[in-house]
C-alpha cells in the first residue's frame, strides 16, 4: 500500500547513502576531483558539515566556470539567511533541521510515476521570468512583474504533473513569495486539500541547508540540488532533504555527475543537456546517459525541450530512452501567450505512449 511504497523509499534513501559513504570513502568521481585541484580549493572545509552552523563564508569546495560566481553569491545570501529571525534557534527554519519530519514527501515521485506507469511522459513545467543563456546572460522570458504563480497553476490545470518555481531572483527572476501563493492558491488554508493539489517543485542555486530549509517553508515538495554546484556536499544536502521530509531532486550533465549522485543516495536525478558550468547544449546527453540510471530512481530530462515547437522525435526518444518525465521551462514561455498553447504542448507530449513500462519503480532500462 501507499504507506508500505514509502517506507520501503525511505529505508532505500537511507540504504544508499550509508553504502556510499562506506564503498567510496567520501571519493569524488575524478572529474569533479579535477575540478577542485583545478581551482586550488580544499575539498572539504566548513561547508562539509550538513547542519544549519555551517559557516558560508569559507567555502571548501569551487565549481568550475558559471557556477564559481553563482556559489559565491549564494554563500552571500546564506549570510543574510542566518540573520533572519526565523534562522535563529527557536525559529522555523532552524526548527525544520532540528528535528526529523514525521512524514516523508514523494508526492513530486508519485505524480511522475502516475504517467510513467502508463507509458506516457510526466510533464513538469518550470516556469520562470528569466532564464540564463549558453553565454551566461540572462534572457527574459516573462514580464518583471508576471504572475508565476497563477501562470503555474494554470499550467496544472492543463494537464501538467508538477511545477518548479524558483526563489533565486538574479537568474530566474523568482522568489519564495512565488512558492508561497502558489501553495495558497492550489493548497488553501486547509492541510486536508493537500494530497489532491499538484506537486510543487522549488529550485535554487542551493548550496546550504537553511535554503532547504526555506524553500520547504514556502510549500515546495520537492527541491532540486546541482551536483556541479555542490560537489562532496551533495549526500549530506540529501540528507538534508529526508530531514526536512522533502525529495532531493539532484540536476546531473555528465557521466560522472550521475555515478556520483546514484552512489551518493539520489532517488530522483534530473539530466540537463545544457551544462550549468559551461553553458554548453549536448543534444544527445540524455540519451547517452539514460542506461547508466538504476532503473528504481525517478529520471527526468531537461535541457532545450520543446523550444521550437517541432520536438516530435526528441520528445519520443526520451520516452523510449525509459526517461520517467521532461522538463520544459522556455517551451511553455513561447506558448504562454496562445490561446489554448499551453495545452495543446501539453498534449504534444502526453501523446508519445509505450505499452510496456514498469509500474513499481520507474522506467525500466535494460
Amino acid at each position: 500500500d501507499g504507506a508500505s511504497a514509502t517506507m520501503a523509499r525511505t529505508a532505500l534513501h537511507v540504504v544508499l547513502a550509508s553504502l556510499a559513504v562506506h564503498a567510496t570513502g567520501g571519493a569524488l568521481p575524478a572529474s569533479l576531483r579535477h575540478v577542485s585541484r583545478q581551482s586550488g580549493c580544499a575539498r572539504h572545509s566548513c561547508m562539509t558539515v550538513s547542519g544549519p552552523d555551517l559557516d558560508p563564508k569559507q567555502p571548501g569546495w569551487c565549481p568550475e566556470g558559471f557556477l564559481g560566481p553563482v556559489q559565491r553569491r549564494k554563500l552571500q545570501e546564506v549570510e543574510g539567511i542566518m540573520m533572519l529571525p526565523e534562522a535563529r534557534d527557536d525559529g522555523p527554519l532552524s526548527m525544520r533541521l532540528g528535528y526529523m519530519a514525521p512524514d516523508a514527501n514523494y508526492r513530486f515521485s508519485d505524480a511522475i510515476r502516475r504517467s510513467s506507469s502508463q507509458g506516457q511522459l510526466g510533464v513538469v513545467a518550470d516556469v520562470k521570468r528569466t532564464s540564463p543563456d549558453g553565454r551566461g546572460d540572462v534572457d527574459e522570458l516573462r514580464g518583471a512583474n508576471a504572475a508565476l504563480a497563477m501562470e503555474a497553476t494554470g499550467l496544472v490545470s492543463a494537464g501538467a504533473d508538477s511545477v518548479i518555481l524558483s526563489a533565486d531572483r538574479v537568474a530566474h527572476g523568482g522568489g519564495l513569495p512565488d512558492l508561497d501563493l502558489f501553495s495558497q492558491l492550489v493548497r488553501g488554508p486547509s492541510a486536508a486539500t493537500l494530497d489532491a493539489s499538484p506537486p510543487l517543485v522549488g529550485k535554487d542555486f542551493v548550496v546550504h541547508p537553511i535554503q532547504i530549509a526555506q524553500l520547504v517553508e514556502a510549500g515546495a515538495d520537492a527541491v532540486i540540488i546541482c551536483a556541479a554546484l555542490v560537489g562532496p556536499e551533495l549526500e549530506p544536502l540529501l540528507n538534508t532533504c529526508t530531514i526536512t521530509g522533502t525529495e532531493g531532486i539532484v540536476e546531473v550533465s555528465s557521466t560522472d555527475e550521475v555515478l556520483f549522485a546514484v552512489e551518493s543516495g539520489a532517488t530522483a536525478l534530473i539530466v540537463n543537456r545544457r551544462s550549468r558550468a559551461t553553458g554548453r547544449l549536448e543534444p544527445d546527453l540524455a540519451l547517452r546517459l539514460a542506461a547508466l540510471i538504476p532503473g528504481h530512481i525517478l529520471s527526468l530530462a531537461a535541457g532545450g525541450y520543446c523550444e521550437d515547437g517541432d520536438d516530435e522525435e526528441e520528445v519520443r526518444s526520451v520516452l523510449e530512452a525509459g526517461y520517467d518525465g521532461i522538463i520544459i521551462g522556455r517551451g511553455f514561455a513561447r506558448v504562454a501567450r496562445e490561446e489554448g498553447g499551453t495545452s495543446a504542448l501539453i498534449r504534444s507530449v502526453k501523446k508519445h505512449r509505450l505499452e510496456q513500462r514498469a509500474v513499481a519503480w520507474g522506467s525500466s532500462r535494460n
